[in-house]
């Protein structure tokens, strides 16, 4: 799973990690 998020906004990568492992699942972080 591919997670884009805005390189400014850490909350939106720490949402995507916490996701990542609420469904157990890993994700490829991607900034734009």
């Amino acid at each position: 799973i591919q997670w884009h998020y805005d390189n400014r906004d850490e909350d939106m990568l720490d949402a995507g990690k916490e996701f990542s492992d609420l469904v157990n699942l890993e994700f490829e972080f991607i900034a734009y």
